[in-house]
């Protein structure tokens, strides 16, 4: 089994992972750099308290370079991804 790996994401990650992104129920078009767009194959896992620090880092989401809110998550291959 692989093993979990820590990482930080951005508010636009987080929401998308949590809702899906909806241009008519976020007011905005989906973005540039589309959310979760480096995280494709894993499954998501955040404290439903989970609060944000800020950080210069770029999003482990989708790239974003510019400083501001990351949220510490838990990240695993899906299991269609896992090697027997």
């Amino acid at each position: 089994m692989t093993a979990a790996l820590d990482i930080g994401i951005c508010p636009d990650c987080l929401y998308t992972d949590a809702n899906g992104w909806v241009a008519r129920m976020t007011g905005r078009p989906l973005p540039d750099l589309a959310p979760l767009n480096r995280l494709d194959g894993y499954l998501i896992g955040w404290d439903s308290e989970v609060e944000a620090h800020f950080s210069w880092s770029p999003c482990d989401g989708c790239g974003d370079t510019l400083g501001g809110d990351r949220y510490a998550v838990t990240t695993v291959p899906a299991p269609e991804r896992v090697a027997p």
